[in-house]
């Protein structure tokens, strides 16, 4: 059982499991010796991939209170950075974030279900964190978040590799498409795979581009 090396706190056995066992994209993206910005990192699943792998520094960026706390736990243990905010494409300082009233994993800025409770968390740009941080690596699990983000976002030279779980519905199905065609369009899609899972109905695929 994967989950035994983790701190999870009340999360399920089963969802944790679920998250270590699938999303096999870190295997297309050699990360020795690179810097990656992992943007959502729940409990530290993605970043601990990449640390594994022989990443010289991971960055992992959480927002919901009691997931940054595992995070931060858990990049303790495995040598990754966790810093607690929310990404996003604006200056303020503080802003909300839905949780989700059943799957931890499922908390969003901007996807709000009618039973979900909210949080003020912290803010940081999302740009102005990319070009500090700046990364050869950028991974992407933002419940949605990614669209604003990515739109109409200047792709730094320095990123080699992107992955990106896009949210897909028919209502964003435009920028999905507009942030494919232009703000990736000097990389190659290397990868794809639906991630449709018991914990959640969403369309939601990770695509992995490299330059």
């Amino acid at each position: 059982m994967l989950y035994k090396e983790f701190e999870i706190g009340d999360l399920t056995t089963k969802e944790v499991d679920y998250i270590l066992k699938t999303k096999p994209f870190h295997k297309k993206v050699d990360p020795k010796g690179k810097v990656v910005m992992d943007c959502g990192g729940f409990f530290g699943a993605n970043a601990w991939r990449f640390v594994s792998a022989g990443a010289k520094h991971v960055i992992s960026y959480e927002a919901a209170p009691k997931n940054y706390e595992l995070l931060r736990q858990n990049g303790s243990k495995f040598g990754f950075e966790a810093v607690y905010a929310k990404l996003v494409s604006h200056d303020r300082k503080m802003d909300h974030l839905a949780l989700h009233p059943k799957f931890a994993a499922s908390n969003s800025g901007v996807i709000i279900s009618k039973k979900s409770s909210s949080v003020e968390v912290p803010c940081l740009n999302f740009c102005k964190e990319l070009l500090r941080v700046s990364p050869h690596i950028l991974v992407m699990d933002c419940e949605g978040a990614e669209y604003d983000l990515l739109s109409g976002l200047k792709v730094p030279g320095f990123l080699q590799w992107v992955v990106v779980e896009f949210h897909q519905t028919a209502k964003n199905q435009i920028l999905f498409e507009q942030i494919v065609g232009d703000v990736f369009k000097s990389f190659t899609l290397i990868h794809k795979i639906n991630n449709g899972s018991s914990f959640s109905k969403a369309d939601n695929r990770i695509y992995t581009w490299k330059r």
